[in-house]
């Protein structure tokens, strides 16, 4: 075992790494970036958090789906062998949980569902956000040109991912009652490495939510392998057996997942070569870069290649330097625009051809014709 030397050194070590990359010397310091993602103290304050902490339920849960006829049978298994009041200890807890869980999803009936209360990228149908020039029109945000699934469908994977959550709460409990018997906690180190794993997970879902905003989903990614990781070490302790039906289970909801990553990507990528074929021919037409907002990351690529340091234009105060565009990218109809053209693309998620719209400002017309020689359908 180390001794005090080496746990000195440790924490000489950490410190002196603390202190050189806090100092400002290789890169700014953490509290020079805390305002950017610090929360700001209005009155919905308490409801975001709660929406927040909702959808990381919702993700862990989906995470969960594959193990779930496991956890249940195995839950079963185990309170079996349990004194009564130990066991209506766990299925009360699990019982509360599912019971708050589902509350937001009984109350907006079905709509607090994955698609609509996890973040930002997981979006209905395809991955989002899409940074077109109409993103902030009302009701506006992720859409992807007709590019939706069912609602019935996210609210079913919904509810069966908050059942999962209740199957995991009752497993939390049974292992909190086994780390409580004194002779348990200290012949079984697997049982503690999960509590604590459960502990710390809970305790950075905590910082999440109360001290970090927006809450994007790909922010709780980090917490999903430790969470993985005290499921294994709970399964190694009471040896659970994996059934012909759990593994077919497991198997359809893997290839499942693999397949809406694939399907969403694929749209992802799809559209997105639309739009930039589309820049850059007109680019190549002799159309500049400032009268052509073709989205927010393509209006900053552009002008990064104008201006390294991507200061706003002279006379443009808009935050995505589009104050000049005489043409843009949307997915739908804007105020004091008209629609120039279309631009078609194929989505796999629907099976069917979509369309970018361009469109032109309405007091503008006089411009150059810059018609679009985009007539191609993106593979």
């Amino acid at each position: 075992r180390p001794g005090w030397k080496e746990f000195a050194a440790l924490l000489i070590g950490f410190g002196a790494a603390c202190v050189l990359l806090e100092s400002g010397l290789i890169s700014p310091a953490s509290q020079t970036r805390v305002r950017d993602i610090s929360p700001s103290p209005d009155s919905g304050y308490a409801k975001r958090v709660a929406i927040a902490g909702y959808g990381y339920l919702l993700l862990s849960g989906w995470i969960a789906i594959p193990w779930l006829p496991m956890l249940i049978r195995e839950a079963m298994r185990a309170g079996a062998k349990m004194e009564s009041t130990s066991r209506r200890f766990c299925r009360g807890f699990a019982s509360a949980v599912l019971i708050v869980s589902f509350l937001p999803l009984v109350i907006s009936q079905g709509r607090a569902c994955i698609t609509n209360s996890t973040g930002t990228f997981i979006q209905n149908g395809h991955f989002g956000p899409i940074f077109l020039s109409d993103m902030d029109e009302p009701g506006r945000w992720g859409e992807l040109g007709g590019v939706a699934w069912p609602l019935e469908l996210w609210t079913t994977l919904s509810a069966i991912a908050l059942v999962s959550i209740s199957a995991i709460a009752w497993w939390v409990a049974w292992t909190t009652l086994q780390c409580c018997n004194r002779q348990h906690c200290e012949s079984e180190p697997r049982l503690v490495a999960a509590i604590g794993l459960w502990l710390m997970t809970g305790l950075s879902v905590c910082a999440m939510l109360c001290f970090v905003e927006p809450h994007m989903d790909r922010y709780w990614l980090f917490l999903f392998p430790p969470m993985i990781v005290s499921w294994l070490l709970v399964a190694a302790k009471c040896e659970w057996r994996l059934s012909r039906f759990s593994t077919v289970w497991a198997a359809l909801w893997i290839v499942l997942h693999m397949g809406i990553s694939i399907v969403f990507t694929h749209d992802m990528l799809a559209w997105n070569d639309t739009r930039w074929r589309y820049v850059n021919t007109q680019l190549a037409m002799g159309l500049s870069a400032e009268k052509l907002d073709a989205g927010r990351d393509v209006n900053a690529w552009l002008r990064l290649d104008e201006d390294p340091n991507t200061f706003p234009r002279e006379g443009d105060d808009t935050l995505w330097w589009s104050g000049r565009a005489t043409f843009a990218l949307a997915v739908g109809q804007r105020p004091g625009w008209h629609e120039k053209d279309r631009l078609p693309w194929t989505s796999w998620a629907t099976g069917r051809e979509h369309y970018l719209l361009v469109l032109e400002r309405n007091e503008l017309n006089e411009l150059p014709n810059l018609e679009s020689s985009f007539t191609e359908s993106s593979p």
